[in-house]
C-alpha cells in the first residue's frame, strides 16, 4: 500500500501561478532541487521547487529573479555536486512543472526548510525557533515566518 500523499498542515490546497523564467534559471532550480531533494519523490522535490518560488514571490532579500533566490549558501544542491543525469532530468521536470503553475504548493507557502538528519550534531537551524512548521514532507520540515 502506497504512503498517503503529504499534507499541508493547515489543510488548505495551494496552486501558484506561472512565473516567467530564463533557461539558466529552470536548470539552476534542477540542480537545486537535484541536490537537496533526490530521493524524496516528487513530492519532496516539488516542496523544494516551491520554497525557491515563495522566496522569489515574496522578494525575499530583495530578490527579484530566481537568479537572485538560487546562491549556493542557500541551496546545497548548488554546491558542486556529482548528480547522476536521470536526477537531473527528473528535477528539471519538476522544475518546469512547478514554475509553470502545474503543482500544488504543500510547504504553505515556506520560504525555509531544513532536514534534520542532514544538521551537524542532530542541532536545528537558528532560523528554526522564529519560524512556523507549515508541513512535513519526506525528511524535510518547511517553515514560514522566518527572517
Amino acid at each position: 500500500m502506497p504512503a498517503p500523499a503529504p499534507k499541508r498542515l493547515d489543510g488548505a490546497p495551494t496552486t501558484p501561478a506561472p512565473i516567467a523564467y530564463s533557461a539558466a534559471e529552470l536548470d539552476k532550480l534542477a540542480l537545486a532541487i537535484a541536490g537537496e531533494a533526490r530521493g524524496e519523490g516528487e513530492e519532496g522535490m516539488t516542496a523544494v521547487a516551491h520554497v525557491a518560488i515563495n522566496r522569489l514571490r515574496t522578494g525575499f532579500k530583495g530578490a527579484k529573479s530566481l537568479d537572485d533566490v538560487l546562491q549556493p549558501s542557500q541551496f546545497n544542491g548548488l554546491e558542486g555536486q556529482d548528480i547522476p543525469p536521470q536526477d537531473l532530468q527528473r528535477a528539471r521536470a519538476v522544475a518546469l512543472a512547478a514554475l509553470s503553475g502545474e503543482t500544488e504548493d504543500l510547504t504553505g507557502g515556506a520560504r525555509h526548510y531544513y532536514a534534520p538528519s542532514g544538521m551537524k550534531g542532530g542541532k536545528p537551524p537558528k532560523w528554526e525557533a522564529e519560524g512556523t512548521l507549515t508541513a512535513k514532507i519526506g525528511r524535510h520540515r518547511f517553515y514560514t515566518g522566518v527572517r
